[in-house]
């Protein structure tokens, strides 16, 4: 029997830079984070309800009032009716602005974020992986969906206009640039000032899920 020989096999090391921008939303964003503090500082959680012209938003449990801010903060929000609003476009005007002439691609998380990027880009984007690779357009993907079996290799650089509540989504999503020849990755991501962003990364960057105990915790309820 032949003996069994060592061998060390050479694993390519690949750097990858994470960016977080925090930008100052206009003064649209302004009468909308107003209304968060109102919400938040409700006392009764069934009067938290918030009307806008499209229609009313009730945060009156715990986890409606996580997840509302989590849109708010990103410039959108979902009515009770299933009414998409876009509050704020700044993100998506920032992205467009400071990545113009690269190619893209972008992670968001609630379908209000694809409507507002649409909007902002125009035909310049696409949710399609292959006219993607075969354009100069640059690709729009919701995390869960697109964090696993899609390579964006093509992608000078990855953002992120919001951030999921999940460990899993962090890194998995953020790994899809990532080849075997590529040396190097760049990732954005992209956080209102004050908002909620910041707090999901600490927690999901250190493998930990954003749950609604961490969010009491962060808002003092």
């Amino acid at each position: 029997m032949s003996p069994l020989v060592a061998m060390s096999v050479s694993v390519p090391t690949i750097i990858t830079a994470i960016i977080i921008v925090v930008i100052r939303v206009s003064v649209t964003i302004s009468k909308t984070i107003s209304i968060v503090r109102v919400v938040i500082s409700t006392p009764r959680a069934k009067e938290r309800i918030v009307e806008f012209d499209e229609g009313a938003v009730i945060a009156d449990t715990g986890v409606k009032l996580m997840g509302k801010l989590h849109q708010i903060f990103s410039g959108t929000v979902l009515t009770e009716d299933g009414d998409h609003i876009i509050l704020d476009d700044t993100k998506a005007q920032f992205i467009k602005e400071h990545f113009k002439g690269k190619k893209i691609g972008i992670f968001y998380k609630f379908k209000s974020e694809w409507l507002m990027l649409k909007k902002v880009f125009g035909d310049d984007i696409t949710d399609d992986l292959t006219e993607f690779t075969s354009s100069d357009k640059n690709i729009a993907l919701q995390m869960v969906s697109g964090r696993e079996g899609i390579s964006l290799k093509d992608a000078e650089y990855l953002v992120f206009i919001n951030i999921d509540f999940s460990a899993v989504t962090y890194f998995q999503a953020k790994d899809r640039m990532t080849t075997k020849d590529r040396k190097f990755n760049k990732i954005f991501w992209i956080f209102a000032e004050n908002g909620i962003e910041a707090y999901i990364y600490k927690a999901v960057s250190n493998k930990k899920d954003f749950t609604l105990r961490l969010f009491k915790n962060v808002f003092s309820l």
